[in-house]
């Protein structure tokens, strides 16, 4: 008995080391495609009209039809973990994923926006063009300048691993150089107001990279933060990039904070003619405390209406009584209260930076 064991042994061994030999000496012939010229199918993406729609608890079908009047049959699915399907009416006009791999061919995946989005640029140029006119046709050519720098130049140099920090402040200085010379011309103002917006964007720089570490902020507190932390750019140093973003959006607030004061301060220095250059820093900081409430205020409330979603979540989403500070201890709520309390201090900062430079050149020495 023990002995025809040991046979059955001796041939399984046999057969794995023959089994090892051939892949080591004959990878190819063990590994090849059957088909050397197969091509895997690839997804396609399309648009189509919605014509019937059957509804379960589980699935809906969807008869759909195409520019080229093709009829298919697509799916939708509810939500991730949940029974709520998106809201799709007979009518309306659907993107639509078609891949060989899925378990349904055709999946619609979102409506279709793009041209209700034209429509609403369309009126925002329009309101542009006729309120602001000249001004306003800057305005738009900065705004298509400042996209078109990020899409083509700030987010490949960090996708392709440069540091998102020095990167981020590159197009910090890029914005307010663009906004305030394209939005008011070359003259002393505007160099006073960017010289001002330089200082106050660097102490800004300076603020987060402590702030980011301070409160343990790793960049994975957002979903998308955490889907960008587990795929192929998973190498990307997330901290350094909230500071990148954070610098890129205080900067075009700076430019309006720093201008704004910038011709207060002349106008004040013209109604008030032999002012010294103290008094004149006292009447500039009069003016801008005035401004800035106003701005702190709006910068909150705009992050707090940015967060509302969270919030709601995180405070009466959840269905275990996790306490309050428990909630409010969450990443993604501390992240976007440190924004705004350090979005609020940079602007406050401004103020006195631009009113001083100002009264030097426009204070009696």
């Amino acid at each position: 008995m023990s002995i025809n064991i040991m046979q059955k042994r001796n041939y399984i061994n046999l057969l794995l080391i023959f089994f090892y030999i051939t892949i080591l000496f004959f990878p190819s012939q063990i590994f090849a495609d059957a088909d050397p010229s197969y091509v895997p199918p690839k997804d396609n993406f399309f648009t189509g009209t919605v014509i019937d729609i059957e509804k379960t608890d589980s699935v809906q079908t969807l008869d759909i039809t195409l520019k080229n009047s093709d009829i298919i049959t697509a799916f939708i699915e509810p939500y991730l973990g949940t029974f709520f399907f998106p809201k799709v009416d007979i009518g309306d006009t659907v993107t639509v994923h078609e891949s060989e791999f899925n378990y349904y061919k055709f999946t619609v995946i979102d409506h279709f926006r793009l041209p209700r989005l034209g429509i609403l640029i369309i009126i925002f140029l329009f309101v542009s063009l006729l309120l602001l006119g000249k001004k306003g046709v800057l305005s738009l050519f900065n705004i298509a300048l400042i996209g078109l720098f990020i899409f083509s130049i700030t987010i490949p140099l960090i996708v392709n691993g440069y540091n998102a920090i020095i990167i981020g402040t590159a197009t910090g200085l890029f914005i307010l150089i663009t906004s305030i010379f394209l939005s008011h011309g070359i003259n002393q103002n505007s160099l006073i107001s960017l010289f001002s917006g330089f200082i106050s964007l660097f102490l800004a720089l300076c603020v987060n990279i402590f702030v980011i570490p301070f409160l343990f902020f790793q960049g994975t507190g957002t979903e998308e933060g955490l889907i960008l932390a587990v795929s192929s750019l998973g190498s990307i140093n997330l901290g350094n990039l909230l500071v990148a973003s954070f610098i890129i959006g205080i900067s075009g607030i700076l430019d309006d904070v720093t201008i704004i004061q910038t011709i207060g301060v002349e106008k004040i220095a013209e109604l008030n003619k032999g002012k010294s250059q103290k008094e004149l820093f006292r009447l500039g900081m009069e003016y801008g405390r005035e401004h800035i409430v106003s701005m702190v205020n709006t910068l909150f409330i705009i992050y707090t209406a940015i967060l509302l979603p969270t919030i709601i979540f995180y405070l009466h989403g959840t269905e275990n009584k996790i306490p309050f500070w428990v909630q409010m201890n969450s990443e993604p709520i501390v992240l976007e209260f440190a924004r705004s309390i350090i979005g609020s201090m940079i602007l406050m900062l401004a103020v006195p930076i631009t009113t001083y430079i100002a009264t030097i050149k426009y204070g009696k020495k």
